[in-house]
């Protein structure tokens, strides 16, 4: 699996589905998206091509549907977001094993909105925090307030892939 692919690009990729309505309703502004520090005006970029007209409705449907991928495996999520945004339904229909990790300080993609409804509604789904004082941004900074984090994370994540889909470490 590509490694640029989001937790969001996963997940769907296993199965999860986006709800329309509130992925609709994020794009319209009536529902805040939190700030994305590596992509700080993603909205209004998203918006300045795609103008929320009928068009974008369908492309929004569209985004809805079964993205899921039979070659996937195996699902490796590191500060997972929109979480809020996936069906529960479409999470209870994963089957391939999802390991999740999260920063205990990240406030962009924060457990409770973004990674807890992947570990409670995916029956396959386990993970930890990588630590109460990991940021978001510890995860891909070039200097992270926890160097450390990034480094455990990559390690944890070969050690499950390895162990779902067999072979040695590289």
């Amino acid at each position: 699996m590509n490694g640029t692919l989001r937790g969001p690009s996963v997940a769907a990729l296993a199965g999860a589905r986006v709800d329309p309505g509130i992925l609709w309703a994020v794009l319209a502004g009536e529902i805040p998206l939190p700030e994305i520090p590596e992509f700080p005006d993603a909205l209004d970029a998203w918006r300045r091509t795609y103008p929320l007209d009928a068009a974008a409705r369908r492309m929004v449907e569209a985004a809805a549907g079964d993205l899921s991928d039979p070659r996937v495996r195996a699902v490796f999520q590191v500060a997972p977001g929109v979480g809020a945004l996936v069906t529960r339904e479409s999470l209870a229909a994963v089957r391939v094993p999802v390991g999740i990790r999260w920063g205990g300080a990240d406030t962009v993609n924060p457990y409770e909105a973004d990674t807890r409804p992947y570990l409670e509604h995916i029956p396959t789904a386990s993970g930890h925090s990588a630590g109460p004082d990991v940021r978001h941004d510890d995860f891909f900074a070039p200097e992270p307030a926890d160097p450390t984090a990034r480094v455990r994370v990559g390690g944890e994540a070969a050690d499950f892939f390895v162990r779902h889909l067999g072979g040695p470490a590289a």
